[in-house]
């Protein structure tokens, strides 16, 4: 069972170049906005995201998705540790949490304040 991290030590923790960063987000919300420095991760193809994370099975690997009831963070961690990754982490919280403490993102939408602006508000604008 992957053990978890909150925001703080993640904040911490992007400094080392060494951990990476599993965005396990449905199809579409990686390329729109995602935390500093993550890959996309593809449930679907397993494959492609092992080739993104490389073949350091011991890395620190932290998954996230949209906030703690999206499941696809853990299904991530479980596939990775499957695999046979051993330190792999889950922020259950999510980006959603991210966003609330006005954290920058990347992406396409990545000049919003995210301290002002929720997902929300965000989808009406690009309508």
């Amino acid at each position: 069972m992957p053990r978890q991290i909150d925001r703080d030590e993640l904040r911490a923790k992007l400094a080392d170049p060494e951990v990476r960063l599993l965005d396990a987000q449905a199809p579409g919300w990686y390329e729109r906005e995602h935390l500093p420095g993550a890959v996309r991760g593809r449930i679907d193809d397993p494959d492609a995201t092992l080739a993104e994370l490389g073949d350091d099975l011991d890395a620190e690997i932290v998954v996230y998705c949209w906030n703690a009831a999206c499941t696809a963070s853990e299904l991530a961690a479980k596939m990775l540790e499957g695999r046979g990754y051993r330190n792999v982490r889950r922020y259950t919280a999510g980006k959603q949490d991210w966003l609330h403490a006005g954290l920058p993102i990347e992406g396409t939408e990545n000049d919003l304040n995210p301290a002002t602006d929720d997902r929300a508000s965000r989808a009406s604008r690009a309508r």
